[in-house]
């Protein structure tokens, strides 16, 4: 089942399946035991993130996409935790530049947020929980992001 999502895409546009566009990236790309571990490719360190980044690649991806942050699709993880580090996301950076590919970012928290930015990211996913530095720093960001802050049940450090 790893990688179908680019398989797919393949088969679309080899015209054996009738489908959309897909602009897939691979396995997300996690920390041992982190977000959705059992979907994603588990990698440890700047260079086991950066061999997982280069055999996303290798596999078809057309993005890299790392977890930055715990998310709410397991009662015993927490959207508050930090996971990939930003010399973690760094290594998966470079090796997506190397190649012209972009880097998007599951996090949640600021900290995991700036991180993300400062390891230069493409996109931050979800941005659920963030101060105004963050938001001036999201802003700042020349790509697309996606917020989903009704998708976690916490109020936000911020207000509102």
């Amino acid at each position: 089942m790893r990688k179908l999502n680019v398989e797919v895409t393949r088969a679309i546009e080899a015209g054996v399946l009738l489908g959309p566009t897909i602009i897939a990236g691979g396995d997300f790309i996690a920390m041992t035991g982190g977000h959705v571990h059992y979907w994603a490719r588990e990698a440890d360190g700047p260079d086991e993130v950066r061999k997982a980044a280069r055999e996303q690649v290798k596999a078809g991806a057309r993005f890299i996409k790392l977890m930055a942050s715990g998310g709410a699709a397991d009662p015993a993880e927490s959207p508050d935790a930090p996971q990939l580090d930003e010399d973690e996301m760094g290594a998966a950076v470079a090796e997506a530049k190397k190649r012209g590919l972009p880097v998007a970012v599951h996090a949640h928290r600021e900290q995991s947020i700036l991180a993300s930015l400062r390891a230069g990211a493409s996109t931050i996913e979800h941005a659920s929980y963030f101060s105004p530095e963050a938001v001036d720093a999201l802003v700042s960001l020349s790509g697309p992001g996606s917020g989903t802050g009704s998708g976690v049940s916490r109020s936000s450090p911020c207000g509102d």
